[in-house]
């Protein structure tokens, strides 16, 4: 079971190589279903170009490229991941969500508060005052506020003799928030201190995953019952379902900018080797006795390497978090997950 304490030496740059672990480093390379399905049906919308459009707040060149076929594959990657879309413009507004949710609530559905206790880790307190800043930008001080973001990431990424666990965890997840407030802005020159940050956070994910051991093949040891969950505790539960959210989260910034920018992204094994778990209940828990009482659910709705058919046969809209109902949205697109919740009774569809 992972630890937050135990201490690693940490890379010091992007070009520098993952630590050897006892960890099998074929699992990052296990056979996966494609990212990006065309489960959902076509028909875009007379609207679309513009609802994009405001969305991101780019032009329609940016948004162009992903209106690319792929007929072949020519690079040496196992799977190339497409999307159409509805299902990037809701899911890139899903994550440029994060910071302004970060701020008002201290919490996302990859950061949970319990992590701020009993004090806030240096690089989530610097991520939040970034939050604060963006948030709050003018046309007179943009300039000011990207050079203060910009000062604090080059902190962030300053090199370190070791690090733990949990001082992994909230380096990769500040550095999410970071690159999430970069690169999904229309500011040029935010977008290229992202896009140089890009190898790091990469390097700084697979590393996480390596060494707290969260991608599994076959059957997973989360599969526990209801007693032996609780044996486990909520709080070690919130630490490994953080690292397995941080790590999704991650790819998913990586993989949706390189849809944005290329038409594509080769992220799709690396994201579907993922497993976390959707049940609204057990992570917007707020203690250990509200943890408790969301555990003897009858289905906790695991889900194994992104194996999301339990939760559209038997979930109810109102049982799956925000992270399990970006997922449906990634596999299944905008149209399937309506289904779904038209199936349910439910008039509350995605735009």
């Amino acid at each position: 079971m992972v630890g937050p304490e135990a201490d690693v030496a940490t890379p010091g740059s992007s070009n520098d190589t993952i630590m050897e672990t006892d960890i099998n480093p074929n699992h990052l390379h296990a056979t996966s279903q494609p990212l990006f399905p065309d489960t959902s049906s076509s028909g875009s919308g007379p609207d679309l170009r513009r609802q994009a459009n405001s969305i991101l707040d780019v032009d329609d060149s940016f948004l162009d490229v992903y209106d690319m076929q792929l007929l072949n594959n020519p690079l040496p990657y196992p799977q190339i991941g497409t999307m159409d879309r509805p299902r990037v413009a809701y899911i890139v507004k899903a994550l440029r969500s994060f910071p302004r949710l970060l701020l008002m609530t201290t919490r996302t559905p990859f950061i949970h508060p319990f992590l701020f206790s009993p004090t806030i880790p240096s690089p989530l307190q610097d991520a939040i005052s970034a939050c604060s800043l963006y948030v709050s930008r003018t046309e007179t001080n943009e300039a000011v506020v990207w050079e203060i973001i910009s000062s604090m990431v080059t902190k962030l990424l300053q090199l370190r003799a070791s690090w733990s666990v949990a001082e992994h965890l909230s380096c990769v997840q500040a550095l999410v928030i970071f690159q999430i407030i970069r690169l999904f802005d229309g500011d040029v020159r935010a977008r290229a201190d992202g896009e140089d940050a890009e190898s790091v956070l990469e390097e700084w994910t697979d590393h996480l995953a390596l060494r707290t051991d969260i991608i599994v093949e076959g059957q997973d040891n989360q599969l526990l019952d209801a007693r032996t969950l609780v044996e486990k505790g909520w709080e070690s539960w919130v630490f490994e379902e953080s690292v397995k959210r941080t790590v999704i989260v991650s790819r998913m910034v990586l993989a949706m900018y390189s849809v944005l920018k290329r038409g594509f992204c080769t992220y799709v094994e690396k994201v579907t080797e993922l497993s976390f778990t959707a049940r609204k209940g057990l992570w917007d828990a707020n203690s250990a006795v509200h943890w408790r009482l969301a555990t003897e659910e009858r289905d906790r709705f695991y889900v194994q390497r992104m194996e999301l058919n339990e939760l559209l046969q038997k979930a109810r809209l109102e049982d799956v978090d925000e992270l399990g109902l970006l997922m449906l949205v990634t596999y299944n697109g905008i149209d399937g997950v309506n289904e779904w919740i038209m199936r349910l009774g439910s008039k509350a569809l995605l735009g």
